[in-house]
């Protein structure tokens, strides 16, 4: 499998295992793009790889965000670089590729939608087991489904239907809502959102049913 980004930190400043904000990078590049003094990048690690919880085919692997580099000199394919954002630990290895920064409708408030829109949670960056308020997800619905940056997906768990003991009638059980994730990146099949609403633990496998949406 391809490697994602365009180079991979070779050394850091004063050899750290860990660097994070203001310390220096030095990258080593691997594919065509060179960047630029003043050019930022981010960085980025490679995370297991993820099944769709239901379908058990390979979706790939999670991208996790690590920070934001500026470069300060280009030598060859060389790159030397000062870590001005950090949220969490880089080392020897980690990815950087170009900073692409997604266009958030901010001026415009998700409507209610009548779009019969379902997918699943299929994966998550940090293999917490159980999710709640603020932590990221990934949704296999994308673009292709008409997905954009600010859409707001319920999160459901499905009931099994329960036999009637007096009538041995099956009973459906309605689905019970666990919160709501709010979509801040989307790619043509699938979507990081962000809990933005939890009054239950969250987890790998359970359904989004599109609830408000971002009118064009």
């Amino acid at each position: 499998m391809e490697a994602a980004g365009v180079g991979s930190i070779v050394k850091s400043e004063d050899g750290r295992l860990m660097s994070s904000l203001t310390n220096t990078l030095y990258i080593g590049l691997d594919k065509d793009l060179i960047p630029q003094v003043g050019d930022r990048l981010t960085v980025i690690r490679q995370g297991t790889r993820a099944f769709h919880p239901w379908r058990k085919d390979v979706l790939g692997r999670a991208l996790i965000p690590l920070g934001i580099i500026e470069v300060k000199e280009v030598r060859g394919r060389t790159v030397r670089a000062s870590v001005i954002y950090s949220c969490a630990a880089m080392t020897i290895g980690d990815r950087v590729g170009p900073l692409v920064l997604t266009v958030f409708p901010e001026d415009k408030i998700a409507q209610p939608t009548s779009r019969d829109l379902q997918g699943f949670i299929v994966s998550e960056p940090y293999t917490i087991q159980l999710l709640g308020l603020q932590h990221a997800v990934y949704l296999d619905v994308g673009t292709e489904q008409g997905v954009g940056a600010g859409d707001v997906f319920a999160i459901y768990r499905p009931n099994l239907p329960v036999p009637n003991p007096a009538t041995g009638q099956v009973v459906p059980i309605p689905p019970e809502r666990l919160g709501e994730a709010t979509v801040i990146r989307v790619t043509s099949a699938s979507s990081t959102a962000v809990i933005t609403a939890s009054v239950k633990d969250i987890h790998v496998g359970d359904q989004v049913v599109l609830s408000r949406q971002i009118q064009p």
